[in-house]
């Protein structure tokens, strides 16, 4: 099932937004990214709020000829994002924006994409793109993409959380461990180790968020929440 973030730039209520020379139908994948990853933080789900946070994303993150800015703030309901430009690949469990500069080679064509774990995408283009490989395989087919990312933080990075896990937890391959962590916003949780586990919200009740680590590979991770110094907790995956 779809995140309840989930943007489809091709939406009717937001495709014939203009921004540069474009509009979010034609050329808007970077902007829906950017206001997923606000929409997820900020756990806004229905088509009004989403409505607003592309506009304040476009007005604030864009420039006059609609590219996606190279560092860009925009402070919403409070919380301040910040989001910038890199080619070094980031861990996918981080939420980056990926960006297909070059789709199969094409330098004129290009798409992005919301990563949401090591194995999972977002794709504001095609609903039906739900993975890194179909992704891959839909616009890198050929391995020869030229690749960006956006990276990006918010204040409530850092905010207070409490979690009922703090040892060594072993995970079968293929099987899932839950942990609770009890934040007053939606908590970053990320792996040190990228490729040992994939991570996502099992479900949420109030301030309590419940996440599930499902073993990918064999060897062990760190689990850090909220820009942690140190791992809360270790999953080893057997």
């Amino acid at each position: 099932m779809a995140e309840s973030c989930y943007i489809n730039q091709g939406n009717s209520r937001w495709k014939d937004l203009k921004f540069g020379s474009s509009t979010v139908g034609k050329a808007g994948c970077i902007v829906c990214c950017a206001a997923m990853v606000i929409c997820k933080k900020l756990a806004i789900n229905d088509d009004t709020g989403k409505l607003a946070v592309i506009k304040s994303v476009i007005s604030n993150c864009t420039d006059a000829n609609g590219d996606f800015k190279t560092t860009s703030t925009i402070k919403y309901k409070d919380t301040t994002f910040k989001f910038t430009r890199t080619t070094t690949k980031p861990s996918y469990d981080t939420w980056p924006i990926v960006y297909y500069r070059h789709i199969n080679g094409n330098p004129n064509d290009y798409h992005s994409v919301l990563a949401t774990n090591s194995t999972t995408v977002l794709d504001p283009g095609a609903s039906s793109i739900t993975t890194v490989s179909a992704a891959e395989n839909r616009y890198n087919k050929d391995g020869t993409d030229s690749m960006a990312y956006w990276t990006h933080t918010s204040s409530g990075d850092d905010a207070s959380f409490d979690c009922d896990t703090h040892s060594t937890v072993t995970i079968k391959k293929g099987n899932k461990y839950q942990a609770r962590i009890t934040c007053a916003s939606y908590p970053k949780v990320v792996a040190g180790t990228g490729g040992i586990v994939s991570i996502s919200l099992a479900s949420q009740s109030g301030s309590n968020y419940y996440f599930a680590f499902t073993g990918v590979s064999t060897g062990s991770t760190g689990i850090y929440i909220n820009g942690s110094s140190s791992a809360v907790f270790v999953c080893k995956v057997v």
